[in-house]
């Protein structure tokens, strides 16, 4: 495990990705939808015009007004950050090359790092917050700082280098404050809360390194055993999960809610709990038994969330040396998880998890990710385009008439004998929707699934049958939510 897990992930992102150049594409106008199965909608948020790359953009993060923040791809090559409201909006720099957001809160402040001016290979960046300006929080006297965080109330926190080049955690609030260490050298915040409680993770004494909870004083939350922990997230509760190294060196989950608490695997050597909602529910990752990777929901006993078919599934963006940062929530407040799974031809799509794992769909190519999601059950992340690159995206559930609608396409691109019958009776449910006839929409919804039953392997076949009873379904499920 890398001492500096928030400082490496956000910066391999720019300067250690290097992507093989494609050839220049047209910049798409705006946004594309892409009907996938379950009743969800695939939104490509598009980019700043990186034609030339593989990776475009990327949404790190969502917030319960829809609001997207990411990076995203220039027309020069560089990394800059997004906000998305409908349109993206390039945040610029703080005048250097690079930039990116990773968190926004509810009132659409967003915050990130940003490179500043400076020679070299590597330079100098910044913690920023932007409220439509982007704007340079400091450093605690060392020469770089990030953001990882924001509540609410507005208050940041990350990491800086102090003016002996040690990094230390930090929260903002109009200034930048220095948390301290639990004794050691170093310490890194990695989220806040509504009321402003800090965790994350700091060096001791002895050098080990132990999660934290910081609410005025930094407070050690104890170890398993071994001597490398990190307290990944905490709910509104200030309930904490996070992960640390057992006596036997394996990694695992634990929970703190005033004692550290072991979680367990399901059945192989390690896990990780990556995100807590306010009911407690946390997402996780773990290896089973027969050593493949699973999601995980944990609620007092730790649940199988299972895969799309392949034999690997995980919450948020993916392993733990893949895409994924801190303050990216993957599991909302009603217990649904969404992140990246193998399905079983091989590619890797998002899921959408609420008791269920639903495959949310691609923008045509094999390789998506699901990052975070919102309680209004939209998430966000990357899908791959048929073409290859990957763009910025937002998936959200299809409303009711968007559902028949997707239904009816799906017909018309069957082409069979019978599509001039099933698309009449679908029209009929569309009006009744229109008029608020909920009730009657639903019993003719009923009777579409019944027709089609009746067809199956005769005007129409198996896997035919299954689709479009899939999304029928899907919009009885919603009307009768």
């Amino acid at each position: 495990m890398h001492q500096r897990l928030a400082v490496v992930t956000i910066l391999t992102l720019v300067f250690g990705a290097c992507e093989q150049a494609m050839a220049p594409q047209e910049l798409l106008p705006g946004p594309r939808f892409s009907t996938t199965g379950g009743g969800y909608t695939a939104i490509d948020l598009g980019h700043l015009g990186g034609d030339a790359y593989i990776t475009r953009s990327l949404g790190l993060a969502i917030n319960d007004n829809g609001q997207v923040v990411g990076w995203s791809r220039t027309p020069s090559g560089a990394v800059h950050a997004f906000f998305w409201d409908g349109t993206m909006h390039d945040l610029g720099t703080l005048g250097g090359a690079a930039s990116q957001a990773v968190a926004v809160n509810t009132a659409g402040r967003a915050v990130g790092w940003s490179t500043i001016s400076g020679a070299g290979s590597s330079p100098p960046y910044r913690a920023f917050l932007w409220d439509g300006t982007m704007h340079n929080l400091g450093t605690l006297g060392g020469t770089s700082s990030y953001a990882v965080a924001i509540n609410d109330a507005g208050q940041v926190v990350g990491g800086s280098q102090t003016a002996s080049g040690q990094w230390h955690a930090f929260i903002w609030d109009g200034a930048m404050h220095d948390l301290g260490t639990l004794g050691g050298s170093d310490s890194y915040a990695l989220a806040v809360n509504r009321a402003g409680l800090v965790v994350g993770r700091s060096r001791t004494v002895s050098g080990a390194y132990h999660p934290f909870l910081w609410d005025g004083t930094m407070h050690n939350l104890g170890s398993l055993g071994g001597n490398d922990s990190y307290a990944y997230d905490i709910n509104d509760a200030g309930v904490v999960v996070g992960f640390g190294r057992t006596a036997s060196n394996n990694w695992h989950a634990f929970v703190w809610d005033g004692t550290v608490r072991d979680l367990g695997t399901l059945g192989g050597g390690y896990s990780f709990a990556w995100a807590i909602n306010d009911a407690g529910q946390i997402a996780g990752s773990a290896l089973t038994a027969s050593s493949g990777e699973r999601a995980f929901l944990w609620d007092g006993t730790m649940h199988n969330l299972g895969t799309l078919g392949g034999a690997y599934s995980s919450p948020g963006g993916g392993s733990l040396w893949d895409l994924r940062m801190p303050g990216t929530k993957s599991i909302n407040n009603a217990g649904q998880v969404v992140g990246r799974s193998r399905t079983a031809s091989g590619g890797y799509h998002p899921f959408l998890w609420d008791g269920t794992m639903h495959d949310l769909g691609t923008l045509g190519g094999d390789d998506s990710r699901a990052m975070a999601i919102n309680d209004a059950g939209q998430a966000v992340g990357s899908s791959m385009l048929a073409s290859g690159e990957s763009h910025a995206t937002l998936w959200r559930i299809l409303t009711p008439v968007e559902q028949v609608q997707a239904i009816i396409d799906l017909i018309e691109s069957m082409n069979v004998d019978v599509s001039t019958s099933l698309i009449a009776k679908l029209n009929v449910v569309t009006a009744m929707l229109n008029d608020g006839r909920t009730g009657s929409a639903v019993r003719l919804l009923d009777a579409f699934i019944s027709h089609v039953e009746g067809l199956r392997g005769n005007k129409l076949t198996s896997g035919q049958a299954d689709q479009l009873q899939a999304l029928a379904q899907a919009a009885l499920d919603q009307l009768s939510a």
